[in-house]
């Protein structure tokens, strides 16, 4: 088996919902799946016509994308729920293994005010990091394209890993031959995560070797499994459970597992299939740092591990430990490792996209300076509504909301102000000359005035006059 070792940089903000929800919500898982790294490669390998080679790549386990964790010195670890630490303190303190702990310890610790709380949520390092996940939250909107417009009733809260740190994971291959096939559509700049349309989901791959793995032997007794990676188990029959025995999880005949020892964790898990456009039936997996205590009933080796245990193992799941170091201890306490909170390094202080010229640049060109051109005449226009409305409010005052309104709805159903004239000004049909609103018009010579200036002498007609007309009517509006 080779084990090949990727870094993967956020180049922006990287969104991964815990559920395949569209709206609402989104909590947001604190590492990188491997299957987000499975199908950046099947998006580029996938053939159907190839049979072995798919199935190999991405179905039967041969090779295995693991998941990303936050990389410090070295990768770290989900922290163990066999950890326990003082309610009023911390994993930086004192560590308990609730494998060592009797009740007359725990009684013990409670006369002493100590309250044990179970760990989780953080990752750690045998080097003796301890780092919480930070995450940036924002709000959006869905876009309603037919109104041009934010969609109703359709927000969403995004939690998302913050750009700039640096994740590692491993892929797996128990056939040499698929390597540089996953090395080459691997690396480089990738978009994974939701929203990646956005601004969300842009990170670089860095493939940095390949390591060989190194078993070691097991004597019969006792034994922890510690879960790298998320589980997944299915019985004879096809059913999910959470309780697996000592065959799934691949232990000597004749082995048992000591369950009222063993810390699970437990949680359902909603999966999407991007391809078919639908959600994948939701799995119940037992979660990654959750341990197991067995009792061998015979030399083994960690060999019969390598390949994975459970269900989905070619996404990343069924990675177990034996015997971690971080789990064995003589005494209640963990005497072999001391952890030091730390934060996630951001190396991206300067970083900004780069792009290559493409053969829609000239199109893109044009776009933006249209664009731009669209956005130095609306503000155009809005300067000489202030102009004209600072110049004339006084002389405009008498006049109502309604009033305004009427010449915007005209104004709106012209095409152009060649049209608009008459519908306004003639002294036979045209509103400023007809009805109750006349006087209103004629006064101060309100009327004339507007005239003028949207049709100036020895001139056709003012430039820009149908949206400037548009716009005042707005503002006065307001207002009157």
């Amino acid at each position: 088996m080779e084990r090949l070792i990727f870094n993967c940089q956020l180049l922006t903000d990287l969104v991964l919902t815990s559920r395949s929800a569209t709206a609402g919500f989104h909590a947001s898982l604190d590492y990188i799946p491997g299957a987000k790294f499975l199908g950046l490669v099947a998006g580029q390998l996938y053939d159907s016509d190839q049979s072995d080679a798919s199935l190999d790549l991405f179905h039967n386990g041969t090779v295995r994308f693991g998941d990303a964790h936050p990389l410090l010195d070295s990768r770290a670890l989900r922290v163990p729920a066999a950890w326990a630490y003082a309610k009023m303190g911390g994993l930086t303190e004192e560590i308990y293994l609730y494998s060592n702990l009797t009740d007359e310890d725990v009684k013990e610790l409670s006369g002493k005010g100590i309250q044990l709380k179970q760990a989780k949520g953080a990752f750690f390092t045998q080097d003796g990091a301890l780092v919480s996940v930070e995450q940036n939250f924002s709000i959006k909107s869905a876009y309603d394209r037919s109104k041009r417009r934010s969609a109703e009733s359709q927000m969403f809260g995004y939690f998302a890993l913050q750009r700039g740190s640096m994740w590692q994971f491993y892929v797996d291959v128990d056939n040499g031959v698929y390597a540089d096939r996953i090395i080459s559509a691997l690396k480089g700049e990738r978009r994974i995560g939701r929203s990646t349309s956005a601004q969300y989901g842009l990170v670089n791959i860095e493939f940095k070797g390949k390591v060989s793995v190194e078993h070691k032997p097991l004597d019969p007794g006792r034994l922890f499994l510690y879960a790298e990676s998320n589980l997944c188990f299915y019985d004879e029959i096809g059913n999910p459970t959470l309780r697996p025995d000592a065959k799934l999880l691949k232990l000597p005949l004749g082995s048992r597992i000591i369950w009222e020892e063993c810390q699970i964790r437990t949680r359902r898990y909603q999966t999407w299939n991007k391809k078919r456009k639908n959600r994948n039936a939701d799995r119940l997996i037992i979660v990654k740092g959750s341990v197991f205590v067995v009792e061998l009933s015979e030399s083994t080796s960690t060999a019969v591990w390598q390949e994975g245990i459970g269900a989905h193992r070619a996404e990343g799941f069924g990675q177990v430990m034996a015997n971690p170091s971080f789990l064995i201890s003589e005494t209640k306490q963990l005497e072999n490792l001391q952890l030091t909170s730390v934060q996630i390094n951001r190396h991206l202080d300067d970083w900004s996209p780069r792009t290559t010229k493409g053969e829609q640049d000239d199109t893109i060109l044009s776009f933006l300076e249209r664009k731009l051109q669209g956005a130095e005449r609306s503000q155009n226009i809005d300067q000489q509504v202030n102009d004209f409305m600072q110049r004339n409010q006084q002389i405009y005052k008498g006049v109502s909301a309604s009033q305004w309104g009427q010449v915007r709805n005209i104004t709106k159903k012209a095409a152009d102000l060649f049209v608009l004239r008459p519908l306004l000004f003639d002294p036979q049909m045209g509103l400023f000359h007809y009805g109750q609103s006349e006087q209103v018009w004629r006064k101060f010579g309100r009327a004339k005035r507007l005239e003028e200036y949207l049709f100036p002498a020895g001139q056709q007609e003012k430039a820009n006059g149908y949206e400037f007309l548009m716009k005042l009517a707005s503002e006065m509006a307001k207002i009157s």
